[in-house]
């Protein structure tokens, strides 16, 4: 789309707390996706399959590493 920034969209997301455990719900489409806005994303959360975490030991190290890994996606659009 002309006059756009790579790696520009629109999203919604929430925390849902099920049984004791929070889990990240979201909904990313193109920016001129304005629907998405509409999403009931604890109605998505019922319907949708769980498709994985990330157990502690894994991942970022520091929040400085995590950061940094954030900062790269979003300069490079790689997401």
């Amino acid at each position: 789309m002309p006059g756009v920034a790579r790696g520009v969209f629109n999203s919604k997301s929430s925390l849902i707390v099920d049984n004791g455990e929070i889990f990240f719900v979201g909904a990313i489409g193109a920016i001129e996706d304005l629907e998405i806005n509409k999403i009931d994303l604890g109605k998505l959360y019922t319907e949708i399959e769980y498709n994985g975490t990330h157990p502690e030991g894994l991942g970022y190290s520091s929040r400085e590493s995590l950061l940094s890994t954030l900062k790269k996606s979003i300069e490079t659009g790689d997401f």
